[in-house]
C-alpha cells in the first residue's frame, strides 16, 4: 500500500492545499509490459519485460485566490 495525503483548507477567497505522494518513499512499478518478438532467423522468440517506475516521494503546495 502506497499512502498519499491531501490536505486542503478554504478561507473566504483563498484556498491552500498540500499534497504528498508516496510518503513512505517505496519503490514500485506503476505499469508492467511483457513483449515477445522473434526475427526470421531466430528459432525461439525472445521475451522481455518492461516497466514504468512509480512516483517517488513528492510534496506539492498550492494557493488559489478567488475574486
Amino acid at each position: 500500500m502506497l499512502p498519499d495525503v491531501l490536505v486542503s483548507y478554504t478561507f473566504k477567497c483563498l484556498k491552500l492545499k498540500l499534497t504528498a505522494e508516496n510518503i513512505l518513499d517505496r519503490d514500485w512499478k506503476e505499469a508492467q509490459f511483457e513483449t515477445e518478438s522473434r526475427l526470421r532467423n531466430e528459432a525461439t522468440p525472445l521475451s522481455e519485460i518492461h516497466f514504468t517506475p512509480g512516483t517517488p516521494f513528492f510534496l506539492k503546495a498550492s494557493a488559489s485566490y478567488f475574486f
